[in-house]
């Protein structure tokens, strides 16, 4: 879960410099950022998993 936080950092970051700085990424940056988060979302849903017995 870890890894999708520091993903997600990246994302909102590209996201303010959009609102904030007006500037905007090339198309090749975002679809890099996009598919990085789609990979690490895909990486870390085996983490979702909840085991009371491995938690107590």
């Amino acid at each position: 879960m870890f890894t999708v936080l520091r993903r997600f950092s990246i994302w909102l970051t590209m996201i303010g410099e959009q609102i904030y700085l007006m500037q905007s990424q090339s198309l090749i940056a975002q679809a890099s950022v996009y598919i990085m988060l789609i990979g690490t979302m895909i990486a870390a849903s085996d983490d979702l998993s909840f085991s009371g017995f491995g938690y107590a």
